[in-house]
């Protein structure tokens, strides 16, 4: 899932250089804002974890160009009472510290 976050982040950065010719890659960079689908997502058999947040916030391969604005992250950030195997909006559905996404996704200089 972090392969296809960094996919995404570099697929937006190639669309905006196209479109903004005379901007650096760090300009483009701070126009970009992702939102993962942490933990569970449509395709049950692909979860998000905290580990695949260094792809989310990955546009690019050198520093100090590569991080995106902005990186939120959807569902509620907390794990499940119990075990689900689908979709949620109040939790994400793997094992997580609490609030372990929006530490993980936060701490990166946008």
């Amino acid at each position: 899932m972090a392969d296809y976050a960094e996919d995404a982040g570099n697929g937006m950065k190639t669309q905006l250089a196209a479109i903004y010719p005379g901007l650096s890659t760090a300009q483009i960079a701070k126009k970009i804002g992702l939102t993962p689908m942490i933990g569970i997502n449509d395709a049950t058999d692909e979860r998000f974890t905290v580990d695949d947040c260094d792809g989310a916030r990955d546009v690019g391969d050198d520093e100090p160009h590569r991080h995106a604005r902005h990186c939120g992250r959807w569902p509620a950030d907390a794990q499940c009472s119990g075990t689900t195997s689908y979709v949620s909006t109040d939790c994400s559905g793997v094992t997580q510290a609490p609030y372990a996404f929006a530490k993980a996704l936060g701490a990166f200089a946008g």
